[in-house]
């Protein structure tokens, strides 16, 4: 079989087992239909009710008056929320909300599939094809990828576009035809999807491609493209809200990591608003509940709600000894290795027979005990052939998972999720090494670089 023919049989392996993971999620959802909340929810909210999402309300009635004045989250989720309610004209509020809801969980199983989809594409190129299918398939059935591709929220669209940024620089390093512009485009689906990706993160995937060598032609494009849209989207933000970042919940989560809750967000009492400043302002600014009578966290009062928690988190942190500050984060640290799938309730995986199974190994001790192996026979196998380039692929990663730890408590399991498909790829390498060394006695002549 030629080379062509072989790239051409795998990609219509990857796309086979995209649709088979879209059919898979389907017939799960219409299987646990029954265990639903209200005939349709898998978990125990709505995406009217999260703290980062503005109302649907103003979504459908003023779309881009809304989407231009969010400051709580990057807009991509409600960006796909304004579209949905487009679509479906309802006077029923409650009615509008459970469509958006039930359209998101169909566009959620189309990356539960495109997921599945970049897995194996990467895979393939690591290790034989029918080992990479299988390990795809593990992964699939992962209890948390099957819990966050039936959440209301921006997490598993977050992973699918963190792992195929990774997927792209991998590619690059590793000398694979990928074009900047598309590195470019894929980096600023995530700015615009998590706020973890602020101002750092775009210098830090520049100096990626300095240790892979880039040309200056393609690293200044990137720049341009990628930094140059979301610096002036920033600057929007320093314009309208006196923001450097895309969300205001950064001093809610900065108190947080270090155990502080000087303010209850659920409850807080918002400072009234003059008449005539209010009606300067859209609704999405003034609105104080949304449709399901959920605080609306994206009012202008939560702003200066936003620089006091930073002052006191400030100050915190300058007086605090640090073996309290050590003690705090290492909360953060144990947390973050809890099993994915245990971050909220889902009526499909309570009732998944392999669960267990999988918890115990995403989970400590196992898992970060796997993790930290295949971390260093990468980075002993980069030493040995001085491969430079795999810093640009460590520093991204290392980035985002210090940010999961040092700036979150609570969720910190979640966060790990965006890594996850990752984490899992590095451990499968080598453990498919391993099981080969065993079998056949002798190391493999030629085996791909997962570094």
């Amino acid at each position: 079989m030629t080379t062509t023919e072989t790239k051409r049989s795998v990609g219509v392996i990857g796309i086979l087992i995209g649709i088979l993971g879209y059919f898979f999620l389907l017939g799960l959802q219409i299987i646990m239909h029954p265990y639903t909340t209200n005939g349709l929810y898998f978990q125990k909210w709505s995406s009217e009710i999260l703290m980062q999402t503005v109302s649907l309300a103003d979504l459908q009635a003023s779309p881009f008056a809304a989407l231009w004045n969010i400051h709580i989250q990057p807009p991509m989720f409600d960006v796909i929320r304004a579209i949905l309610v487009q679509l479906w004209a309802a006077s029923n509020l409650f009615e509008l909300v459970r469509h958006v809801d039930q359209l998101i969980y169909q566009l959620w199983m189309v990356l539960y599939g495109t997921l599945g989809l970049l897995i194996f594409s990467w895979l393939s190129k690591l290790m034989e094809t029918k080992i990479a299918v299988v390990l795809t398939f593990a992964f699939l059935l992962h209890p948390a990828t099957i819990s966050f591709a039936t959440l209301l929220d921006s997490t598993f669209l977050s992973t699918v576009l963190i792992t195929w940024l990774f997927y792209l620089l991998w590619k690059i390093k590793n000398g694979y035809s990928t074009s900047t512009i598309s590195l470019s485009l894929v980096f600023l689906a995530v700015f615009f999807t998590r706020s973890i990706f602020q101002l750092p993160a775009i210098f830090l995937f520049a100096v990626s491609l300095l240790f892979f060598k880039v040309s200056k032609r393609d690293i200044f494009l990137f720049l341009l493209i990628a930094g140059g849209l979301s610096g002036l989207y920033l600057a929007k933000q320093f314009v309208q809200f006196d923001l450097l970042t895309t969300s205001s919940f950064s001093g809610l989560n900065l108190t947080r990591s270090v155990g502080q809750y000087p303010v209850d967000y659920w409850t807080y009492d918002l400072p009234a608003l003059g008449k005539e400043r209010k009606q300067q302002l859209p609704t999405v600014l003034t609105r104080k509940y949304k449709i399901t009578g959920t605080p609306n966290f994206n009012a202008i009062g939560y702003l200066q709600l936003n620089r006091s928690l930073t002052e006191e988190y400030t100050q915190f942190v300058s007086v605090a000894s640090a073996s309290m500050l050590a003690a705090s984060y290492l909360e953060n640290f144990t947390l973050y290795f809890l099993p994915s799938s245990q971050y909220t309730e889902n009526v499909i995986v309570k009732r998944l027979f392999w669960r267990p199974y999988y918890d115990a190994v995403f989970s400590a001790p196992v898992f970060p005990i796997l993790l930290f192996a295949s971390g260093v026979l990468w980075l002993l196998r980069s030493i040995r052939r001085k491969d430079y380039g795999a810093i640009g692929l460590l520093l991204p990663g290392i980035y985002i998972f210090f940010v999961c730890i040092f700036f979150e408590k609570g969720e910190n399991m979640r966060f790990k999720y965006f890594l996850e498909p990752i984490y899992f790829i590095s451990i499968a390498f080598y453990s498919s090494r391993l099981v080969q060394r065993i079998w056949c006695k002798i190391a493999p002549k030629e085996m791909p670089s997962l570094a």
